[in-house]
């Protein structure tokens, strides 16, 4: 029970910190280089983000990287490795962007 408590806080601690960083116009998070517990954390976040994603979309609809980092403020190489992670990125037809953004600093401009 207090796992899900504290897991629960976490995630709206990170999800805070994406509205910062979308209200500055900038994309990622405002932590970098993440730390061993900070990826562990961002990606369990990350993984809710996506599956939320893929939830809302339609049948008709494609899965796109561009279009979740743009609405989330995720970073589209953080999508992709969270997708690798998760052992789905082959299993799905997944539109990704060539131009991804870069892992350094806090993020690109949106």
């Amino acid at each position: 029970m207090i796992d899900k408590v504290l897991n629960n806080h976490l995630c709206s601690v990170i999800d805070l910190s994406y509205a910062l960083s979308r209200q500055d116009g900038i994309l990622g998070s405002p932590e970098r280089p993440l730390s061993d517990l900070g990826l562990i954390s961002y990606r369990s976040y990350w993984k809710d983000v996506i599956v939320r994603y893929i939830l809302t979309l339609q049948d008709d609809q494609k899965f796109s990287i561009r279009e979740l980092s743009l609405q989330s403020g995720i970073l589209q190489n953080d999508l992709v490795s969270t997708l690798q992670y998760m052992q789905v990125k082959n299993q799905m037809q997944i539109k990704t962007d060539p131009f991804t953004s870069n892992l350094s600093g806090r993020g690109s401009p949106i």
